[in-house]
Parts: C-alpha cells; structure tokens; sequence
C-alpha cells in the first residue's frame, strides 16, 4: 500500500493536483500509522491539513482531524486525541457529514473509554448508532456494537459485551472489515478468558486476530494479540507456549519501541504499554520455578531500554540490549 500511495503522490506532485497530493499525504499517514511510525504519521497528515486548509477543502480537513487523533489515541495521548476529534466533529456538523459525524462521535468515544469515562462514552456511541442506523452506514455500526461492547466489559456486564462484540463481528465479515475483525476477535479472546472462564474458546478468537493481524500488517494489534495469547496459555497450564508468545511478543515490543525512533515523548507515552511483555516473562520465570535470576534479568532490561536510546542517540553507539534475544542477557552482569 505504501509504494503505491508513493508512487501516486509523485504523481499528484508532478502534475500540481493539490486535491489529489493531501489525499496521497492522508493515506501514507494513515499507512505509518498501522505500521507504529507514528512521527511520520504525523508528519504526513499534518502535511494533508496544510493542503486542505490552503484550498479549503472542509470535508478533507475534518478527515485530517479525525486520523490525527486516531494516531495521538494510539500513543495513549488523550487529551490531544480528544481536542483532534472535537475539531472533525465540529466540521462534521457545519458541512452536514453525517457519516463523518458518526465517525467523531465513534472516536471520541474512545477517547472517553480510555479515561474510564464510560457513560460518557456510551452517550457519543448511542448518537454514533442513531445516524448510522439512519444512513445505514454498515462500517459505523460495526465500530459502534464494538466500542459498546468494550464499555458494558468494562461495567462488568460481560453477557451485554459478548452480544455487542457478536453483533460487531458479523457486520466486519459481512462487509470484509479485516482490521475490524481482528479488532472484535481480539475482544472476544480477552473476554472469553478473563471473565467467561472458556481459555479454548479464547485462544480459538486470538489466533483469528492474530492471523488477521499479520496479513494485513497491523503491528499494533499483533502485539496484542501475543501478550493476551501469553496470558490464555497460562491459564491452560500451557506453559512452553506461554514463553513463546511471551518471547514473540517481546520481539514486537522492541519493533514498535524501534519505530518510535527518538522521540521521547512518544516512548514516555508508550512506556507501560510496551512493558507488558516483559512483566509477563518475568512473572513466568518465577511462577515456572526458573532460576530467579533470570526473571531479574528480564526486569533489568526492561529499565535499561530508555538507558540504551539515550546512548545511542548521545554516542552513536550500536543498541546491544535486547531482551528479545536471551544470549544477550549477560550484557546486564
């Protein structure tokens, strides 16, 4: 997808299609942005706004906004996030984008559900199901009966989560939604093991999301899927497996932390999120009866991760610690 977007912004750039060039830069920062480049998915949207607002294009513009916020909601930067989606709903609204509104209120209930705040989370989805019910805007609803889903798990009202997460899940494969897909079956899988008690049924929907997550290249979901197959198999007793997605996952892990490059801010933000797995190996290597060393090992490294960016970047020095490779582990004696 990216070479072609590339090769069509080229194009558009030669030809002086100003229209066309955001629309390029709009969806190569959508692009970086499943793949965890998330300075360059910025880059390039804010390259799209520039355009947009420069021919005054509203409809594009109110885009723009709501990708922006779909990236800063992905680097857990709320508040940012929540300020993007409020200015494409306000657009939304004025130019009478009903689809785009659907949209915003979608997000924005995200937004909300990452702050705990989850009545408000569910008044933005019900305005989101009204107009995609109304429009009959298949996608919507789908994210809709997801986002709800994911508001009655975290009520506790897991019957309520498992329908809405169903409802969601056909309309994806109905409508071949495979980003939606992995993004309900992932879902389902934590859903199922964590408070279902059916870790078969679980692993059953995370390898789904899994395999999903792979095809299409969604690095961000892939990582998620190992850290909850880690836990599934635990809970199955299945413990050689569980080192090997807890390992895979690590791997991930330092992918996305690789992508984030030098910008701090960002590796601040995602600090706790690409930690999980290594809690999760540690927490093996002690619960396994393992040499408690190792699961010291397996912390060190953990914190020593923001130690070695800062050497490479201040000395150019080569990063040599990387927890997913245990023959390096001696690099902490």
């Amino acid at each position: 997808a990216k070479e072609y977007f590339e090769k069509a912004l080229a194009i558009r750039i030669e030809i002086g299609d100003k229209n066309g060039e955001a629309a390029d830069y709009g969806n190569l920062g959508v692009n970086f942005k499943c793949l965890g480049e998330y300075d360059k998915a910025i880059e390039y949207l804010e390259r799209a706004l520039a355009i947009r607002k420069e021919i005054g294009y509203r409809e594009g513009e109110a885009n723009c906004y709501g990708n922006l916020g779909t990236v800063f909601q992905h680097a857990d930067e709320y508040g940012i996030a929540k300020e993007y989606y409020e200015k494409a709903l306000a657009i939304n609204t004025e130019i009478g984008d009903r689809k785009g509104e659907a949209a915003a209120y979608i997000n924005l209930s995200t937004t909300s559900l990452s702050l705990g705040e989850y009545e408000k989370a569910k008044e933005n989805l019900d305005k989101a199901l009204e107009i995609a019910d109304e429009i009959d805007h298949r996608a919507g609803q789908a994210r809709c009966y997801g986002n709800l889903g994911t508001v009655f798990y975290y009520l506790g009202e897991y019957v309520k989560a498992k329908q809405h997460f169903q409802k969601g899940l056909v309309i994806t494969k109905e409508t071949g939604d495979r980003a939606g897909q992995a993004a309900v079956c992932l879902n389902l899988g934590r859903l199922f093991c964590h408070f279902i008690g059916e870790p078969v049924i679980a692993e059953g929907y995370l390898e789904k999301a899994l395999s999903i997550s792979k095809v299409i290249g969604d690095l961000d979901k892939e990582f998620g899927c190992l850290n909850a197959l880690t836990v599934v198999m635990v809970t199955q007793k299945k413990i050689q497996e569980a080192f090997d997605y807890a390992e895979l996952s690590l791997e991930k892990s330092e992918s996305l932390r690789a992508f984030l490059r030098d910008n701090d801010h960002f590796k601040i933000s995602f600090s706790d999120k690409l930690s999980i797995p290594y809690r999760n190996l540690a927490a093996l290597f002690v619960s396994s009866g393992n040499d408690p060393k190792k699961a010291l090992y397996v912390v060190e490294l953990s914190r020593a991760r923001a130690l070695a960016d800062l050497m490479a970047t201040r000395y150019s020095v080569e990063r040599k610690i990387s927890a997913a490779d245990p023959q390096s582990w001696i690099v902490i004696e």
